[in-house]
């Protein structure tokens, strides 16, 4: 009895000892992108993306992610429209990359599953009677996150991170170009 739990012991520390040993590495990630287009004196178009995720790299190639994204959309078009879209969106990721750790450019994909909890609002002018109607509509939504982006390194631990992604609300394919944003931040590993 003594020697089986012994081996169990033994087998347990050599387990952990050799996970340890090829064990990945946490990375801290922040984005930040803003857009805005004017089309007249007071018609406009704005978008702004904040993006913070925490990741484990389980190998050179794999990990996952715990990702937050804040995207804000606000256009207004005089005399016609005024709408502000809020999205937070919360997700967990799945992360590849697609070239060894040793490289200091570092493209990868990322394929996730969150949720989006947004918020519209905002006025319209009804064409026929020129009057403002206001509206304000929430969805919550589970998401489907695509993503692809690169990594640039600057030292060994610090890496510039540039991503392009999309989500798909309710899960659908049809609209994955409804919700594109891009981002450009910097990770830290630790």
């Amino acid at each position: 009895m003594k020697i089986k739990k012994l081996s169990l012991w033994i087998g347990i520390v050599l387990l952990f000892e050799s996970v340890s040993a090829s064990a990945g590495i946490f990375e801290y990630s922040v984005g930040f992108s803003f857009y805005k287009s004017r089309f007249s004196e007071e018609s406009f178009n704005w978008t702004r993306a904040w993006r913070t995720s925490v990741g484990y790299h389980f190998t050179d190639f794999s990990g996952i992610e715990l990702s937050f994204q804040d995207l804000t959309n606000r256009t207004k078009v005089f005399n016609s429209e005024d709408i502000m879209t809020h999205d937070l969106v919360y997700s967990l990721n799945w992360i590849q990359q697609f070239v060894p750790s040793d490289w200091i450019f570092r493209p990868y994909g990322k394929l996730g599953l969150g949720q989006t909890n947004r918020q519209v609002e905002g006025t319209v002018i009804d064409s026929g009677t020129s009057q403002s109607i206001a509206f304000r509509q929430k969805i919550n939504a589970v998401t489907i996150v695509m993503s692809l982006g690169f990594k640039l390194f600057l030292l060994k631990n610090i890496a510039i991170r540039n991503e392009f992604s999309s989500q798909l609300v309710k899960g659908s394919i049809r609209n994955w170009d409804d919700n594109i944003n891009f981002t450009i931040g910097a990770s830290v590993y630790f």
